[in-house]
């Protein structure tokens, strides 16, 4: 069981972070492995956190697994902005803003959840007029126009009145779009989109929450793999495989690696020997794959052949637990050439060869 951090720090380097949050995780992974987690945070409420700041997490805080190496246990650090809020942050004029967005952390297509937010008017005037509140579910983390609206059940109550520093809990249900694809998602609550409300701000009328959906989405498995019991070394050798979509959503770009390795697991120190790129595998369909290696003349002996299947861009799988297949084979030397010398005949600078008549000399 380890604990991981999430920071936010006012430099790239990441020194003198701020904790946002920690989460403890059981997790087991078997050497040269790999685990993808989710977590869902709640940013405190700081005023050290307004402004740009660096997000990353750092795995393994409370050293509940000993390593041989804890450089590499911080993420990359990606650039976000932190609006730090008080009640005493007035907007002169007619404002609504909508905060607290709370949902379930996973679902399925066309699943059916719950959904609480906040609405609250940080103007200094009361609202004098009802605004539309929508939901949206979208694959972005930035609301735009690919966001798709969700159908929702309950009450929205009616906002017109509201006066300074009062607010409205709300709760409905929404149904998530049982054909758009899975995996993390966000949903967006966004209140007066047509500026009905003649507001002075308009970039606090968005929350958003993230959700995974476990559902619709492509799953790559390899299969078959052809190689021969023994490879010669510096020769081209035909390797094939077939590359399979299992699951229920087509796959976009698949890259597959062909990698040499001493056993049958894939770890990052693996040689790569080549790789195929197949544009598009629909659902439910297989695309067999050729290719050729070719291995050095210091590789002899007994050897695995690993061929791993990734989708391109970060793109989600259902599991990634099947993404790999191996093939023992004996890795044998090549007979090396033999370079030698007819005949070396060393002359003084200037001199020129020539040959002397027949019966002279």
């Amino acid at each position: 069981t380890v604990k991981d951090g999430f920071y936010a720090s006012s430099n790239a380097s990441g020194t003198n972070a701020v904790r946002v949050a920690e989460v403890t995780n059981t997790v087991s992974v078997v050497v040269g492995g790999e685990k993808v987690l989710r977590a869902n945070i709640t940013i405190p409420s700081n005023s050290a956190l307004n402004g740009t700041h660096y997000f990353f997490v750092k795995t393994n805080i409370n050293d509940a697994i000993a390593e041989s190496n804890t450089s590499n246990n911080s993420s990359n650090k990606m650039q976000r902005t932190f609006e730090y809020m008080d009640g005493n942050n007035k907007v002169n004029g007619m404002n609504i803003s909508v905060r607290s967005l709370q949902t379930t952390g996973k679902a399925t297509p066309g699943e059916t959840i719950q959904l609480a937010y906040t609405i609250i008017n940080n103007g200094t005037q009361a609202i004098n007029k009802n605004v539309k509140q929508e939901v949206f579910f979208s694959k972005n983390y930035t609301f735009d126009a690919s966001a798709r609206s969700c159908n929702v059940t309950g009450t929205l109550p009616d906002v017109s009145g509201l006066q300074p520093d009062e607010s409205i809990n709300v709760n409905v249900q929404v149904t998530i779009p049982a054909d758009m694809i899975g995996g993390q998602n966000y949903i967006y609550v966004v209140v007066n989109r047509d500026h009905a409300l003649a507001e002075k701000k308009f970039d606090d009328n968005t929350a958003k929450s993230p959700v995974y959906v476990n559902e619709n989405l492509p799953n790559l498995t390899i299969s078959g793999i052809v190689v021969p019991d023994i490879v010669m070394t510096s020769e081209n050798t035909d390797v094939e495989w077939k590359l399979t979509n299992t699951g229920e959503w087509d796959a976009g770009t698949v890259n597959c690696t062909v990698y040499l390795s001493a056993d049958n697991i894939w770890n990052w120190d693996d040689r790569k020997l080549a790789n195929v790129s197949l544009e598009k595998l629909p659902k439910g369909s297989s695309q067999p794959i050729k290719t050729s290696i070719v291995l050095d003349d210091n590789v002899v002996g007994n050897y695995y052949l690993i061929i791993k299947a990734e989708l391109v861009n970060n793109a989600e799988e259902l599991t990634t637990d099947d993404n790999t297949a191996s093939v023992a084979f004996t890795a044998k030397q090549s007979p090396l050439p033999d370079l030698w010398f007819l005949i070396f005949l060393p002359m003084k600078l200037g001199e020129v060869d020539r040959k002397l008549p027949s019966g002279q000399g």
